[in-house]
């Protein structure tokens, strides 16, 4: 597991939450049937961004993946949140990133969209609990040893 921690010997961590990239697409897409696209499926596609001051994490990312791929992403709207961009896919202005993280399963039906996973992104975005083994705080421990054994018993 690949985290901003590699290099901390006294950090422990465990995973909290798988998080990859998604991409929304309105109802009556081309792409729309797929449950998988790969990233160079969206070359000739027009994006709504976040503003990159809100998320420049997945602003520059989805940039880096489509020049790995090929092409510059072709933005015609950026929006300030999620709720505003799937409005937006679902008028068809565009096709939006989003992290699985952010997906709670009620999206598509409540912005009468679909979502499909992006399998060849190479970097995951997984929320990861972590913890300083020389922390003092007990309840920190605790939390964090709750967190684990859960991931033990859901794997």
């Amino acid at each position: 597991m690949a985290s901003y921690f590699q290099n901390k010997s006294a950090i422990k961590q465990s995973l909290f939450m798988e998080n990859h990239l998604q991409i929304a697409l309105p109802r009556n897409h081309r792409l729309s049937q797929k449950k998988e696209l790969h990233f160079a499926d969206l070359k000739k596609e027009t994006f709504i961004l976040l503003e990159r001051q809100q998320s420049p994490v997945i602003v520059d990312y989805v940039i880096a993946q489509g020049l790995k791929n090929g092409f510059n992403l072709k933005a015609n709207y950026y929006v300030n949140n999620l709720d505003e961009g799937l409005s937006m896919v679902a008028v068809g202005k565009g096709l939006a990133f989003l992290y699985s993280g952010m997906n709670d399963d009620t999206l598509e039906e409540k912005y009468q969209i679909k979502i499909a996973d992006l399998e060849d992104n190479s970097l995951n975005q997984n929320i990861v609990v972590a913890i300083n083994e020389h922390h003092e705080n007990q309840i920190l421990h605790e939390l964090y040893q709750f967190i684990e054994n859960d991931n033990d018993r859901n794997n």
